[in-house]
């Protein structure tokens, strides 16, 4: 059995390797690669669709309903307008404050607030400590980049 594996992968190396025809002196061109698709977006108020990905990287539009930073300033809460039986938000830590605020003319809050959105991370259950938001789909920023306003 190991021999004719070993044979099969001997011919399938020569046939990638042989010219479709010997006297064809054409010089080689470049391989050809796939085409790449974008992401899928998702509607943040189409909860079917958030729990689907959830534990996966997603980009999700939508707009900002609310967004504000904690009264400890720790966190930076993001909820986007949609479905209230499974909310989304995003989530910005105080370590990156300064990069989100430099990306949004100083002032993310103000920035964003009532805009339309595109959001890029792993969807993932809330991993907080308020009680209350437990049933919550969260998506953690550690990046600018990872955000932006959408015309």
């Amino acid at each position: 059995m190991m021999a004719i594996w070993i044979r099969c992968l001997m011919i399938c190396a020569a046939a990638a390797t042989t010219p479709a025809h010997a006297d064809d002196n054409a010089p080689a061109t470049s391989p050809t690669t796939a085409p790449t698709t974008a992401p899928v977006e998702i509607n943040a108020a189409d909860a079917q669709a958030v729990e689907s990905k959830l534990g996966g990287t997603a980009t999700v539009v939508g707009t900002v309903a609310s967004i504000e930073w904690s009264r400890s300033g720790r966190v930076c809460n993001i909820e986007f307008e949609g479905n209230p039986e499974i909310p989304l938000m995003a989530c910005i830590f105080s370590s990156n404050r300064e990069a989100f605020d430099e990306k949004f003319e100083g002032d993310i809050v103000r920035a964003l607030a009532g805009k339309r959105v595109r959001v890029t991370a792993t969807l993932e259950p809330f991993g907080g400590m308020i009680q209350k938001w437990l049933d919550r789909t969260q998506m953690i920023l550690d990046h600018p980049d990872q955000i932006e306003l959408v015309d």
